[in-house]
């Protein structure tokens, strides 16, 4: 490649050219990689609008004594979280997002590859679960696999409701939504009911060779 310029005489050429090629943060080939409490804590913040925003965990993260607010996607920011096999241990939840309790408030993407040890949760008549309190809708659907979660979830209400604690979910929507090799040992204590991985899976969205080995009562 020969190169003209300016700031050479006229028979002067360059006889190569370094080229920088920029990749968006977020995307299959640039992942946000994660490896502290706080930029796990930052990740809503950093959803793309009109993307799927990859994110990577680097290490086991331990959320003892942080402040956790459920992430939440929408229509506009998807996600796709990969564990990569690390550990996000004592979680606490006890805030929700739109009626939606869990690490995901509502899950529209993927999660993968990831353990949740001790996580505790406790809420009213909301919608609970580690992963996501609510995952998943007609065109935008959740895939959550490989995912073991432990821990305890607290339901403390006065009626009757339709949301049933769950170890992954509560409320999974949407027909190539799916659960699959995943395992539950989360206790569930519930004036209601509750389900070791789901508690309402709608029509067309399915659960495959998971195990749950925790207590309901």
């Amino acid at each position: 490649l020969d190169l003209v310029s300016d700031s050479y005489k006229v028979d002067q050429t360059r006889k190569s050219l370094t080229f920088l090629i920029y990749q968006e943060e977020g995307g299959a080939d640039n992942p946000i990689i994660i490896v502290t409490p706080a930029q796990l804590k930052a990740m809503e913040s950093r959803l793309k609008a009109g993307k799927t925003t990859v994110f990577k965990l680097g290490a086991d993260i331990d959320m003892a004594g942080e402040t956790w607010t459920p992430v939440n996607t929408t229509q506009q920011k998807l996600v796709d979280f990969d564990g990569c096999g690390h550990t996000i241990s004592n979680l606490t939840l006890d805030t929700p997002v739109n009626g939606d309790l869990g690490f995901f408030s509502f899950l529209r993407g993927r999660v993968a590859n990831v353990n949740f040890d001790n996580v505790t949760i406790t809420g009213g008549d909301v919608r609970m679960g580690v992963v996501a309190g609510r995952a998943g809708e007609a065109d935008y659907p959740a895939v959550i696999e490989r995912v073991n979660v432990s821990g305890k979830i607290t339901m403390s209400i006065t009626t009757g409701t339709s949301n049933h604690p769950a170890g992954i979910c509560c409320l999974m929507q949407g027909t190539r939504s799916q659960i699959r090799q995943c395992s539950s040992e989360v206790d569930i204590v519930s004036d209601w009911s509750g389900a070791g991985i789901c508690g309402d899976l709608e029509v067309g969205a399915n659960i495959t060779q998971c195990r749950y080995s925790g207590n309901i009562t």
